[in-house]
């Protein structure tokens, strides 16, 4: 298998000559790259008494060796003081890491290779799931998250405390904000490896509530938006409309668009003009073929993170997303594996998954606020989701006619949150534009 033996012994070497940089070593790579047995036991007792806050030095080093009884197959104190003279005073460890680390991940491709050769020569399931398990390994190597091993709880704490330290200097900390100062009031933002989950009742505003996400993602980081019901044409129409302060019926043409470049009237032209050169638009790609099945927009996910750097991903909307094989017969059994396989893929890509969901319709009767128990079809969306917001319009917003009136106070119901309290939100939506705002403070 590729490896590099002299390369090892010099990356080894760094790490009993220069302590300080232990842990920017195991940064670049860790003992799990290493080919050689050898250096990986001696790699790891290093970490060990690094760990400890214990002097690294050869003679720590063959102690720590010794008691674990792995001295000998460490090669003994001989090979020990040749690993530890390969680096010497001099630097440029980074260089022979680079080539560890290249062969690492080339026995790993190697690895992936040959079980999709033994899989796909034996019949068992169809080919379409090969290639899901395929494409999840090779995203694993390419994003780095190719490592079978286990991370300690020392390692996991070092990351809570850099993102505690980020925030603190005023940084995102990987977490992407609603967009809505009450909302992120509540549940702090869409966190990495998150399924957010949006219901309502039809007609209640949940696609234009995800696509408000999406627009205001766009501040910092690539959305993918899964569009099961709207045209991408139409998500575009939405979010000019939203951009440029537009009634959406002059938007997609229902009525003409105004036009007064000279200031002395509604210029929406003019206004629809500049939101379509919005900046911030190729960061947000619209998948709009209908009837995506989870495995689909797996692939196509690990992809746009991949290639396009995407950091945030929306599905609208779970009850029409189609089923993947063995999902079970069930309506509820296959709305319950759809929403497992959007948490996995939040968890594998390392994303925040925002998914849409609808409610029972028996949860407009009365006016009753939503609750957990109304998610349609399956009770396995609130298992699997981290948290879950209902949205809620009361009956009275409705006009003497039945009509929706333009403006209108939504409920955002924080019925779910795995990591924080739950609470009851208002959001302003203003239907002409599609848009939703945070309410204006009270003076």
């Amino acid at each position: 298998p590729p490896h590099n033996r002299d390369a090892e012994m010099f990356v080894v070497g760094a790490m009993l000559a220069h302590p300080n940089a232990i842990d920017d070593i195991e940064a670049l790579c860790p003992p799990a790259d290493l080919y050689l047995d050898a250096h990986r036991r001696i790699a790891e007792a290093v970490l060990d008494l690094h760990g400890r806050r214990d002097p690294v030095d050869l003679v720590s080093v063959f102690g720590k060796l010794t008691e674990l009884g792995q001295a000998k197959n460490a090669g003994g104190a001989e090979y020990l003081a040749r690993v530890a003279d390969c680096c010497g005073v001099g630097s440029g460890w980074e260089f022979y890491a680079a080539k560890v680390t290249e062969c690492a991940t080339r026995r790993r491709l190697i690895h992936v290779a040959t079980e999709a050769i033994r899989d796909a020569r034996q019949p068992c399931g169809p080919a379409s799931e090969l290639v899901d398990r395929v494409q999840s390994s090779l995203f694993a190597l390419a994003t780095g998250r190719g490592s079978d091993d286990p991370v300690s709880l020392e390692d996991s704490v070092a990351e809570v405390m850099l993102a505690v330290d980020e925030r603190r200097a005023g940084g995102r900390a990987k977490i992407i904000p609603t967009g809505f100062r009450t909302l992120d009031n509540v549940i702090g933002g869409f966190r990495p490896g998150g399924l957010y989950v949006v219901a309502a009742r039809p007609a209640v505003g949940k696609s234009a509530l995800a696509l408000n996400f999406a627009l205001n993602a766009l501040a910092d980081a690539s959305v993918l938006f899964f569009s099961q019901e709207m045209s991408r044409a139409e998500l575009a129409s939405r979010a000019l409309a939203i951009r440029g302060q537009i009634n959406l019926s002059a938007v997609l043409g229902i009525r003409a668009l105004k036009s007064y470049p000279a200031g002395d009237g509604d210029d929406e032209l003019g206004r629809l003009i500049e939101a379509a050169k919005l900046r911030t638009a190729g960061r947000l790609f619209i998948d709009d073929r209908a009837h995506r099945s989870p495995s689909e927009v797996a692939r196509v996910t690990r992809k746009a993170a991949l290639h396009r750097g995407v950091k945030v991903v929306v599905v609208d909307y779970l009850q029409r997303m189609k089923h993947d094989r063995g999902a079970g017969d069930t309506i509820s059994s296959q709305v319950g594996s759809s929403a497992k396989a959007l948490k996995t893929l939040a968890m594998e890509c390392g994303v925040p998954v925002i998914c849409l969901a609808q409610l029972n319709r028996q949860s407009a009767k009365g006016g009753v606020r939503p609750d957990l128990h109304d998610l349609r079809d399956s009770g396995e969306i609130e298992q699997e989701a981290d948290c879950v917001m209902l949205l809620h319009a009361e009956p009275s917003e409705l006009d003497a006619n039945g009509y929706t009136p333009p403006n209108q106070s939504i409920e955002v119901l924080v019925r779910k949150q795995r990591n924080g309290p739950t609470g009851d939100v208002t959001l302003d939506y203003v239907r002409r534009f599609t848009e939703f705002r945070d309410p204006p403070p009270h003076m």
